[in-house]
């Protein structure tokens, strides 16, 4: 029988600057039910994640309730500064918390993967998804082919058609997966004013330690969709 992780990751309460530049809240609960039922309960999958939180008392008790993991770390923001203020490009880039986003995002992505990984349990298969994809569907592992990477952009450009990968939904072989924890300490000389993009260095990852031709990604099947929030005060 096929053996299964997922690795969840994200924000859990609090809100954000988006990359469109909008003000939207972090609401793990209102994907967890779907996360839960479509994937988890349906593949009979453990679970790992990593969370930041503004109140950890309030988040923890109930997300480990919800998804029983078999290991979590839940952690305050994490004050990058000391890094990416270092950085060439810092001034032309410092708007709309754009170092502090992508440093938190590929953190916690990171921490997530990590912990499966370096597990004592194998695992022919990974979901790695963020707490506010949203799976509408069941989502049938069974049925996919375990050697390949299925990603889902979910945006109105194609990041597939344009080279890029997406960090919403992605469901592999560990030695894909892995790649995208791999970029994480590349990620200071990666960045310049002109490239700029996690999904552009995931994807440079994927080619180079992956060895992943596009024939080897393909768009998943399943459907689902990133639940955004407007922040209203």
């Amino acid at each position: 029988m096929e053996k299964i992780a997922v690795c969840l990751y994200g924000k859990l309460d609090g809100s954000y600057i988006n990359w469109t530049q909008k003000i939207v809240h972090n609401k793990w609960k209102h994907t967890s039910d779907k996360i839960k039922e479509n994937i988890i309960d349906c593949n009979e999958c453990d679970v790992y994640f990593h969370a930041f939180a503004d109140n950890i008392e309030k988040e923890e008790t109930l997300i480990v309730n919800k998804y029983n993991p078999v290991k979590y770390k839940i952690e305050n923001d994490i004050d990058f500064s000391h890094i990416y203020k270092k950085h060439k490009d810092y001034t032309k880039l410092n708007k709309h918390r754009f170092w502090e986003n992508r440093w938190a995002a590929e953190h916690t992505m990171v921490e997530s993967i990590n912990m499966c990984l370096n597990s004592d349990k194998k695992y022919d298969t990974i979901i790695l998804s963020r707490f506010d994809y949203q799976p509408n569907e069941k989502y049938d592992i069974s049925k996919l082919d375990v050697n390949i990477l299925y990603m889902e952009d979910n945006t109105a450009k194609s990041l597939l058609k344009n080279g890029l990968a997406g960090d919403y939904m992605n469901i592999g072989p560990p030695h894909f997966i892995k790649c995208f924890a791999d970029i994480y300490d590349k990620t200071f000389d990666f960045i310049t004013f002109k490239r700029n993009s996690i999904h552009e260095e995931i994807m440079i990852e994927l080619k180079k330690k992956g060895g992943i031709i596009y024939k080897n990604i393909i768009h998943l099947p399943f459907k689902g969709k990133v639940m955004k929030y407007p922040y209203n005060k």
